[in-house]
């Protein structure tokens, strides 16, 4: 890709840099030229604002997206620039796609959790300990201790 114009809100007009990508084998455009954002999305700074830069390429080739709709990567890959990687969709559609693609942070994926998978264990084998001692042993709610004991969570680790 080379340097191009984008309509910006009103009569605005941002110019970018050129963007420079690599073509991988399942079609992905991984950009090269700028930089990655924490979550890992290529990002682009213009007049002291961070934005994604997969959201200026949809625009420049797809449009403006409705209100209420949210840019989607087919492709599961936060730094693939490829146009047609790229729909539209409700935030519902973004929550089935992470879901259905096993993205959901659960179990310890999820950043909040204060279980460790040893704890997990141990609390899934303890038939002896109260549940409410439990809880109170792992800081957490006795509602944790049941849902983790009867299988309802943390299977990834208590399946095993």
């Amino acid at each position: 890709m080379q340097d191009f114009e984008i309509q910006g809100i009103g009569d605005f007009i941002i110019k970018m840099k050129e963007i420079k990508f690599k073509v991988k084998k399942n079609g992905c455009h991984i950009c090269t030229s700028h930089c990655v954002d924490e979550e890992g999305y290529v990002i682009c700074t213009k007049k002291g604002k961070t934005s994604p830069i997969y959201r200026f390429i949809y625009r420049f080739y797809k449009g403006e997206p409705k209100k209420g709709m949210v840019i989607r990567h087919t492709c599961d890959n936060r730094k693939c620039i490829n146009p047609e990687h790229l729909i539209i969709g409700t935030h519902q559609d973004n929550v089935r796609d992470r879901v259905a693609r096993g993205r959901s942070a659960k179990g310890l994926k999820n950043g909040r959790s204060k279980m460790t998978r040893q704890a997990v264990l141990k609390v899934y084998n303890d038939k002896k300990t109260s549940r409410t001692e439990l809880a109170r042993r792992y800081g957490v709610d006795r509602q944790v201790i049941r849902k983790i004991q009867i299988g309802e969570t943390w299977r990834c680790v208590t399946s095993i």
